[in-house]
């Protein structure tokens, strides 16, 4: 029994040395400092891009518009701008937009088009504005 409490003793007196002193330089934070305050204003959503054009495809005819598309949007445009009477939206996902036309003797197209992305297809620049799935908005202009 002697011997169990002498062996607990040094134990105690080993961990005690080990343990160092305390290190009150950086005392540990106090509740309220772990809590945050809540703000005082909610946050403001997002403000939604509006196409100049919106919804009126034919706006496109001339190769000059800004239109909301969505998968299999079919927006109508000069063939001697494009290549084709027809650019094709194939893809509209929070991965990007892919789009393109087909004539008789060929096809173009772009794939995984992002906000503030320009590409020129034949005659014809398309800039991907926004995206918010499962609608974009396409700006169109002759190059």
């Amino acid at each position: 029994m002697i011997r169990t409490v002498a062996v607990i003793a040094a134990a105690v007196a080993l961990l005690t040395a080990c343990s160092g002193k305390d290190d009150t330089s950086n005392p540990p934070p106090s509740s309220a400092q772990r809590v945050s305050a809540p703000s005082a204003k909610p946050s403001a959503k997002p403000v939604a891009r509006k196409a100049a054009d919106g919804n009126n495809l034919k706006a496109c005819a001339d190769g000059t518009c800004e239109v909301y598309v969505k998968t299999g949007t079919r927006i109508p445009v000069k063939t001697k701008l494009f290549g084709s009477a027809t650019l094709t939206v194939t893809r509209v996902s929070a991965g990007g937009v892919d789009y393109g036309g087909r004539s008789a003797c060929c096809s173009v197209s772009a794939t995984n088009q992002q906000p503030g992305k320009t590409v020129r297809l034949n005659k014809l620049k398309i800039t991907t504005v926004t995206i918010t799935s499962p609608t974009a908005i396409l700006r169109l202009h002759p190059a």
